[in-house]
């Protein structure tokens, strides 16, 4: 009697299973987007702590963009709001020599170029003694953790530190939604 219904009962959990497993498999998917059709960029960084006991060993990474002034780059921010924490912003970038910098911030989607989707961290207006106020934002793009172990993760942080005769490139994949994966780290000797 206790497997007189077992069909549906069945059915619903392959169902059940089969719902999960397609979102997990949409996730890695989405994940890895950037990295199969995304456009190559190399982008300079600092790096700051290098552990955290919850996280494991990483290098955390600074970009150029990572703290920006609405007065320094060309935007159609609105300079008198400030930005919550989780509005997305378009950054584009432009090829200077070998590295990519930011050329603009923008509300919108632009319609062509490279551009980076970021996200507001936080948003500050600060307002000097004529009166006009500029408008810092703090952004993320999803690539300022890089994951290696604890020898590496010391290493990079030591070398990257050492700005004056390292320098430290991200190699990054920007897929056309403008989405971004950190494929690599590597650290240059300064030719002086």
């Amino acid at each position: 009697m206790i497997f007189k219904n077992s069909y549906p009962t069945a059915l619903l959990l392959w169902g059940a299973c089969t719902f999960q497993l397609v979102i997990v498999l949409g996730m890695i998917v989405y994940a890895l987007v950037p990295l199969i059709n995304g456009k190559s960029i190399v982008l300079p960084i600092q790096a700051t702590d290098p552990r955290d006991l919850m996280r494991g060993n990483y290098v955390a990474l600074q970009y150029s963009f990572s703290t920006i002034s609405s007065k320094d780059i060309p935007n159609d921010l609105d300079s008198k709001k400030e930005y919550k924490y989780g509005d997305i912003l378009w950054l584009t970038v432009k090829r200077e020599g070998e590295v990519f910098k930011p050329s603009g911030i923008y509300t919108h989607k632009p319609d062509s170029g490279i551009y980076v989707k970021v996200i507001v961290n936080n948003s500050y207006l600060l307002q000097d003694s004529t009166g006009n106020k500029t408008l810092f934002l703090d952004l993320k793009a999803g690539i300022e953790e890089y994951y290696t172990t604890q020898v590496r993760a010391k290493l990079l942080e030591t070398q990257i530190q050492k700005g004056d005769s390292f320098q430290a490139l991200a190699f990054v994949k920007v897929a056309p939604s403008g989405n971004a994966r950190l494929e690599k780290i590597e650290i240059r000797k300064i030719k002086k």
